[in-house]
Formats: structure tokens, sequence, C-alpha cells
């Protein structure tokens, strides 16, 4: 019998590189989402900065308070911004893993056909191998008794 080929086997290696490359834009995603994230914090840390240090001085002028003010609203402004691009990130998120999922799910289907498929392969070269081994079994009978 000749050897196993799965005639979707192309396919099934397409699917499998299509799993890896979804998996890759998730990585990225993450990776996007973590810089967000450390975007956030840093703006964080320059406004309650800034705070501290004008609450640490002696004496506050008005120009430094009104500064300190700007700085806040313009501190609000960037994490507003930030939040909506790390809302926008975890949307994306949440679209990329039903992108894996389905990719997965492709890929899990043309592995079960690749099994079944070796299942029946396997089947068909027992049984072609017992045959085999009937007919040889009955020719060296059949040698032995007619010498």
């Amino acid at each position: 019998m000749k050897r196993f080929e799965f005639p979707l086997e192309r396919v099934r290696e397409w699917r499998l590189s299509e799993l890896d490359l979804e998996m890759a834009a998730a990585a990225a995603l993450a990776a996007e989402l973590s810089r967000i994230a450390a975007e956030r914090q840093a703006i964080e840390r320059e406004r309650e900065a800034a705070e501290r240090s004008v609450l640490a001085a002696s004496s506050v002028s008005a120009a430094e308070l009104a500064a300190l003010d700007a700085f806040r609203l313009h501190a609000e402004n960037a994490a507003a911004a930030i939040d909506r691009r790390r809302q926008d990130c975890e949307q994306r998120i949440v679209h990329q893993r039903r992108r894996i999922l389905e990719a997965r799910q492709r890929c899990e289907l043309l592995n079960r056909l690749r099994q079944r498929s070796l299942a029946a392969w396997r089947s068909g070269l027992q049984r072609e191998e017992e045959a085999l081994a009937g007919e040889l079994f009955l020719a060296r009978l059949n040698r032995e008794r007619n010498p």
C-alpha cells in the first residue's frame, strides 16, 4: 500500500500558519495595551510630581498655581485620550480573540479529518497486510504439499 497522504494537508498547513499569524497579531495587541498602560502611568506620575512640587514649596505664586492647573488640565485630557486608545485596543483584542478561536476551530476540524483519514488508512494497511500474510501462508503450504 502507498504511504499515507492527507489530501487536505496543504490546506491544513495553511490554516496552521493562519492561526500563527492571528496569535502574532494578538501578541502585538497585548504589547500595544501594555504600552498604553505605561503611558497612562507616566502621565499620572508627572501630574502627581507637579502637584507635590507645588505643594512642597513654602510659597506659591498665582502663576505657579495657574501653570499647575493648566498642566493638570493637560494631564486629564491626555489621560482621557489614552483611555480612549486603551478602550479601542481592548475592543480590538476581543475581536482578535474571536479570530483566534475561529482559526483554532478550523485547524481542529482539519486535524480531526486528518486523524480519521489516517485511521482509515491504517485499517486498510492492516487488512492488506493480513491478506498478504494469508496469501504467503497458503503459497508456502502449497509449496510444502507439492514439492
